[in-house]
């Protein structure tokens, strides 16, 4: 009888720790999760990343561009289709700015640019983030 109490104990006492254990197991890889996504949302891409600020009167055209929203970036971007000044990372950048903004008026052409650019963008860059958080929108 007390051999049968002992072994009925023991199997109480390993589920138990067992489930404990579990339990343990589960909280580290959610905390390990949470820090991973909380490095990869904190990480800012700056304009050093896109390979420093544009030269000449570019950037300031830039900067009025983009006050001028969609139409403007699209002028921008047209206009300067074939300046050498305007390279990637930085011309991915710029062109991602303008499919959001043009993405609810024109969805299409937003895909397009869209894939244009993830053609471009390798693994490497600091673009490469920011093209796989709008892949599910715009594949």
């Amino acid at each position: 009888m007390n051999t049968k109490i002992i072994a009925i104990l023991l199997v109480v006492v390993a589920v138990w720790g067992g489930w404990a254990l579990y339990e343990y197991w589960q909280s580290v890889k959610e905390s390990k999760e949470s820090d991973e996504v909380t490095q990869r949302a904190e990480r800012k891409v700056t304009i050093e990343d896109l390979g420093g600020a544009l030269p000449g009167n570019l950037e300031q055209e830039y900067e009025q561009a983009k006050r001028e929203g969609a139409a403007g970036l699209r002028r921008f971007l047209e206009k300067n289709k074939n300046n050498k000044a305007l390279k990637d990372p930085r011309k991915a950048w710029i062109q991602l700015d303008y499919l959001i903004l043009l993405s609810m008026t024109n969805p299409g052409e937003a895909k397009a640019i869209y894939a244009d650019v993830k053609s471009r963008v390798n693994p490497g860059s600091a673009v490469y983030e920011r093209v796989k958080r709008l892949q599910h929108t715009y594949e």
